[in-house]
């Protein structure tokens, strides 16, 4: 059974409206992309000199262009003095690719922290490290090196635990595996973001003591031992002061102290007044600039903001384009991955996993089951045929392919094995989430998913920008066909077969999250057809 399935999305209007469909589901440890070569990175004297010399050249005007993003996920080029401008990405447990890219899904920070294996850290980021080079990606926003503070904390995946010193090893692992390969890493967030409850205004009141022996701990290992080019601030306040206004932590410890040369800049939307230039935040992001643009040109002109600072920060954000090689001529990037090589990460992503697994009693050698002498095996539940490996949210990954427990079971056992699967009891809060795999852009269901057109225009209309099949059908490519351009306007169509796993009555629901106040998405609403 099979029916002719189309949704649009009509006017979408802003570049922070994020999408959430009862369509998400989640994916394995599985897929891959390409590596590139090493690009030229640590900081020297000669390299340092050249900064120096791009820096007298630039206008006032051109080096607080440095200081904000141009859009979501990308900084400014200055042509006239062949300075490229450089991609970030979401995703400290794989690549989260702004344009919908597949990438290796690794398992998320706190199995890598289960391992407990330095080196498999820096095999892990250097793994990634070579897959952003793919994706033309210069700067990976992770490590998350917050600690695990409360068991309600919505990221606490994504982190290596609470312990400090374990997150420490793993985090200097996981940096200098990644820097490894010519790709930033950017360690979060600096510091006390260890709860999402008012996370983009609440203060996290620490004492000294705890903050110098807790919080800090892993920032300060990875900043002295491994020297990331960036570093990101978190939303919260700390001791009732905002941590991108936090000048005693960004420039008196952090920068001073710790010797930290890299760029500091905030998490998206974290910068709030041009206090931020003066207390060490060398970077807003995301752009266009709210705070670190004209407003920051009109102070300085007026002395209300001293230019050292605005040099500063531009000095830094020159020396994160020169470690990432983008002060150069412009170079090609290998978009050539061999067959060989997504195995090699799908293998280390495999091992990983397996490594993170702890085994704690072991009663009367129950396991490893024999599947020799099983007969007859059940599995029940409805997360036993879906992918849960991840988070969802900004580290959220979107893997080439992937394989359900389910799965893994029928290819374990023999084939004389009677396998029942029940879903059971549906444990989701909204609609229940349809699987990928139902989904096809042709009649024939070779291949899943959905025929995604993207327009750089309200209505759908003109030549897509973007035209590509979608597996992810939560995580809509919005972001990429947005940022690329600039523009706060676009809209997209869905088009494709559904492919009904038995035969019955079913009801197709649509849903959607915005988050950005003022959008007027809800207005034009979300159409879904089916024929």
């Amino acid at each position: 059974m099979f029916a002719l399935i189309e949704i649009a999305f009509p006017g979408l209007v802003t570049v922070f409206t994020k999408i959430s469909i009862c369509l998400v589901f989640s994916w394995l440890i599985v897929g891959g992309a390409v590596a590139a070569e090493t690009s030229p990175a640590a900081s020297n004297s000669a390299s340092e000199a050249r900064i120096n010399q791009i820096l007298a050249k630039l206008t006032l005007e051109e080096k607080v262009s440095l200081l904000s993003g141009i859009s979501g996920f990308d900084t400014a080029s200055i042509e006239r003095l062949g300075i490229r401008g450089m991609t970030f990405s979401d995703g400290a447990h794989g690549v989260r690719a702004n344009d919908g890219t597949v990438a290796t899904v690794y398992p998320v920070g706190i199995a890598l922290a289960s391992t407990w294996n330095v080196a498999m850290a820096q095999s892990m980021g250097k793994a990634i490290g070579e897959e952003a080079r793919e994706h033309d990606v210069q700067v990976m926003l992770g490590p998350n090196i917050n600690l695990v503070r409360s068991p309600l904390a919505g990221r606490n995946f994504e982190t290596f635990g609470e312990d400090p010193v374990l997150t420490s090893r793993i985090g200097v692992g996981y940096v200098q595996g990644m820097q490894s390969t010519g790709v930033s890493a950017t360690p979060k967030h600096f510091i006390g973001n260890e709860q999402e409850t008012e996370r983009f205004r609440g203060s996290s009141n620490i004492d000294e003591r705890t903050l110098n022996e807790l919080y800090l701990v892993p920032f300060e290992s990875v900043v002295r031992e491994a020297h990331p080019w960036a570093l990101m601030t978190a939303y919260n306040r700390l001791n009732g002061t905002f941590m991108t206004e936090h000048g005693e932590l960004l420039k008196q410890l952090l920068k001073k102290e710790w010797g930290f040369d890299g760029v500091v800049m905030s998490d998206w939307g974290a910068a709030h007044s041009l206090n931020v230039i003066s207390s060490g935040l060398d970077l807003e992001m995301p752009g266009p600039a709210q705070v670190l643009g004209q407003s920051l040109i009109n102070a300085v002109y007026y002395r209300q903001v001293s230019e050292a600072a605005v040099n500063d920060a531009a000095r830094r954000m020159l020396r994160l384009y020169a470690r990432t090689g983008h002060l150069d001529a412009e170079q090609k990037t290998n978009k050539h991955m061999s067959e060989l090589h997504v195995q090699e990460h799908h293998k280390l992503a495999c091992d990983i996993a397996t490594e993170a697994l702890v085994l704690l009693k072991n009663d009367h050698d129950a396991l490893p089951l024999d599947a020799n002498k099983i007969k007859r095996v059940a599995v029940i539940g409805p997360n036993a045929d879906a992918a849960i490996v991840q988070g969802s949210g900004s580290s959220q990954v979107l893997a080439s392919e992937f394989v359900t427990p389910l799965q893994a079971i029928r290819a374990q056992v023999p084939s004389t094995v009677k396998i029942d699967f029940e879903a059971g009891v549906d444990n989701e809060w909204s609609p229940r989430v349809l699987d990928a795999r139902y989904f096809s852009p042709t009649r024939d269901h070779k291949q899943i998913g959905l025929l995604a057109n993207y327009y750089a225009n309200a209505n759908g209309a003109g030549k897509p920008v973007l035209s590509q099949v979608e597996t992810n059908i939560g995580g809509m490519s919005f972001g990429g066909v947005i940022t690329a351009r600039g523009g706060r306007s676009m809209s997209a169509q869905w088009t494709g077969f559904f492919f009904a796993p038995h035969d019955g009555e079913y009801e197709l629901s649509l849903e959607h999250l915005d988050v950005n106040a003022g959008s007027n998405l809800a207005g034009e609403g979300v159409k879904l057809g089916v024929h």
